[in-house]
């Protein structure tokens, strides 16, 4: 006899989730014959089963019991050095002076307007020749390049020229000036350059073959109308694993998904990203494209004011069915959502707006997705395959099992259960003619919980069907969730509800 208690034991066991720990009482499961005992008391809810998931960020309970997945992107992040790099890639690396007042335009290809620049590395240098028969000294002024709050000033003396042979040189060769301890800020978008340069009898001496170097230039902060450029922004993928409950048909139809950006950005400049690719791919591999006004236009970014160095700014994107298709397309079974930007700087053009880029600047994107237990299940269906055994079953002539369901959710589920043998061929069901149907709870008339509705069913397994199962292997269990019948109204799905499951079986054993 403990045979057969074992082998039931494990036909039973697949349909609770749960550790089946209290099999010594079962409520309403009695029965005449002496051989009456119970199998399971168990109960599953669907924040057990949701929480089985591998990829959710959480699973949220909402203040009226309301539960949501919510799926979250990594944090594309894409820091400032390319802007700078690009600035200090345009900035002239060679000034010719061929005046002793030189004023010229500080520009930068692109409609760039600097009101100031400093720099982290790099290096200034200059070199001139003269061909005066004296010793000549030389006083340069740079009024636009700062260093300690005072304009950039060279003092220096070059030997005179003897008539023959290479000329004097001037130069700073032997004391670069190093970049990082000055401060580019044109006037009126102009830098000047003026030298002084005259003879011991204070003749006037003209240089020749006189320019400017910036050697290896390094920006860290650029101050003004940086120019209109895109960069490249980043993208990410979200993995959807609600349909890794071994799925395989029908729908779920979330009628109030959610997918938001969360962007963080302390640059100190207008940024739009531009959205190249925003799509959502199914579990049957379409590619559905989210679409929206927001989308199209892109998407602007907060950013700091001038005054606001070192700050970061925060806003959010939100997308819903009110303005985009996101309901649409995340109510057709997704597998993943993936977007891919680009960042475009000053994108309404002109030269009068001022910002700012420091090399620690950063903007981040952050993508969620939350998908609220509200909408309808259409033909849903979820399978597993198991090990089974019923064992050695000689002694069984007749046996029956009563199966009682408490059901909380407001969703019908259709039960089945395959035997295999070892070869994986069909052997049987359990139930030879439909799946057995749980029926759904019923909504509270103001949709804010559920009324228990209880399925009870008696099976009956005669000693030639176990002829037939007695060489089970395995066992596939089926559960289709559908909603039809409440179609017009999505169902909401809620913490504390649950399906109960209590089992018993009575059995005839032959007589010896």
């Amino acid at each position: 006899m403990r045979y057969l208690y074992y082998s039931l034991l494990m036909l039973l066991l697949f349909w609770s989730c749960q550790d089946l720990a209290q099999l010594d009482t079962i409520e309403d499961v009695t029965y005449d014959a002496v051989f009456a005992f119970p199998l399971l008391n168990s109960s599953i809810t669907l924040e057990d089963a949701l929480t089985k998931l591998d990829n959710p960020e959480e699973i949220r309970v909402a203040p009226d019991g309301l539960l949501t997945v919510v799926y979250n992107s990594s944090l594309v992040t894409q820091e400032s050095l390319d802007i700078l790099r690009d600035l200090s890639s345009t900035l002239p690396l060679m000034i010719p002076i061929l005046s002793d007042s030189v004023v010229l335009p500080f520009s930068i290809p692109g409609q760039v307007e600097i009101d100031q620049i400093w720099f982290d590395a790099g290096t200034l240098s200059f070199s001139f020749q003269h061909s005066h028969p004296d010793p000549i000294d030389v006083t340069i002024r740079m009024p636009q390049l700062v260093q300690d709050g005072q304009p950039l000033t060279y003092q220096l003396t070059v030997p005179e020229y003897s008539g023959s042979g290479p000329l004097p040189v001037g130069n700073n060769e032997n004391a670069l000036t190093d970049l990082e301890q000055v401060r580019i800020i044109p006037e009126n978008n102009q830098v000047t350059f003026e030298y002084d340069a005259v003879a011991p009898d204070g003749t006037p001496v003209n240089l020749t073959n006189f320019f400017l170097s910036i050697n290896a230039p390094s920006i860290s902060y650029a101050e003004g109308f940086l120019g209109q450029r895109v960069y490249e922004g980043g993208s990410d993928e979200v993995d959807i694993d609600f349909f890794d409950f071994s799925y395989t048909d029908g729908q779920v139809l979330f009628s109030e998904p959610v997918i938001t950006l969360f962007v963080e950005n302390s640059y100190g400049i207008p940024t739009r990203a531009i959205v190249n690719d925003f799509h959502v791919t199914t579990t049957n591999g379409n590619i559905l494209p989210v679409t929206g006004d927001l989308i199209r236009s892109g998407l602007d970014f907060p950013y700091p004011e001038p005054d606001q160095v070192g700050m970061v700014s925060l806003d959010s994107f939100v997308f819903t069915k009110d303005n985009s298709n996101v309901g649409e397309v995340l109510s057709l079974n997704p597998r993943s959502i993936a977007y891919d930007i680009d960042i475009l700087t000053h994108p309404e053009g002109g030269t009068g707006q001022s910002g700012f880029v420091r090399n620690d600047n950063y903007y981040s994107v952050r993508m969620q997705v939350d998908l609220p237990m509200i909408g309808n299940i259409l033909r849903f269906a979820v399978r597993d395959t198991v090990a089974l055994s019923i064992g050695d079953l000689q002694e069984i002539e007749e046996a029956e099992i009563k199966i009682i369901a408490d059901n909380d959710i407001p969703v019908d589920a259709d039960l089945q259960l395959y035997f295999l043998d070892d070869s994986g061929v069909l052997l049987d069901s359990l139930f030879l003619a439909d799946q057995q149907r749980l029926q759904a709870a019923l909504m509270t008339p103001d949709q804010s919980g559920t009324i228990t509705q209880t399925t009870e069913v008696i099976v009956p397994i005669s000693a030639e069907r176990f002829e037939v199962v007695k060489e089970v292997a395995s066992a596939i269990l089926t559960i289709n969730l559908s909603t039809d019948r409440n179609r017009d109204q999505p169902v909401r799905i809620f913490q504390n509800q649950q399906i109960g499951i209590r089992a018993g079986m009575k059995a005839q054993v032959k007589s010896k």
